[in-house]
């Protein structure tokens, strides 16, 4: 069975991380791609080989044949977007942070029961080689120096070589203001 995946977001990082690697990865095939911006999901579209392109994921998410979808969005629209993705009854993986309040946090886990979805965020940094390399010398370092414990470790990626402008696809599209933003912090 192919798992058929649509992707909500054509920015810098669903193209460099997320539809290169589903694009060549066995067992899925992405089958629409959605942005508000239109022009960039039709030239993602294009270059990726991905059959259908919307410009909003409401219309992506009516697609009866997308069994799961990847939301890689502005971080204040992504729970919103999970949600109506997972009350779609689509299978959803969405990019950090899942939300920013216990609440949409508990909504969301909450619903995807309800809806008997998978629901997943990616962090791939808790994994990475180089930061848990990292975080031993740091803790060597505390040790040598009798520094105390680490409360936090807080890492920048640069994003090397494939971060570069001419690696992934951009337009002279300006990024969408209409989005249903996430209030960063409480009320």
């Amino acid at each position: 069975m192919t798992l058929r995946i649509g992707i909500i977001g054509a920015g810098r990082i669903a193209q460099l991380a997320h539809i290169h690697n589903l694009s060549t990865a066995s067992g899925c095939r992405i089958v629409a791609i959605a942005d508000l911006r239109i022009e960039l999901a039709r030239r993602v579209a294009q270059a990726f080989n991905i059959e259908r392109v919307f410009d909003h994921h409401t219309k992506l998410l009516q697609c009866a044949d997308i069994d799961a979808v990847y939301i890689v969005t502005h971080r204040h629209a992504t729970t919103s977007i999970a949600m109506h993705a997972i009350n779609a009854g689509k299978h959803t993986f969405i990019e950090k942070p899942m939300a920013f309040n216990y609440e949409a946090a508990a909504a969301l886990v909450s619903s995807a029961d309800e809806q008997n979805v998978t629901f997943a965020v990616g962090y791939m940094k808790r994994h990475d080689p180089c930061v848990n390399l990292a975080r031993e010398l740091v803790r060597g370092m505390s040790d040598q120096y009798n520094l105390g414990q680490v409360q936090q470790y807080h890492f920048y990626c640069y994003g090397g070589d494939e971060n570069r402008e001419d690696k992934y696809i951009m337009t002279s599209e300006s990024r969408p203001n209409d989005v249903p933003f996430q209030n960063i912090a409480p009320d």
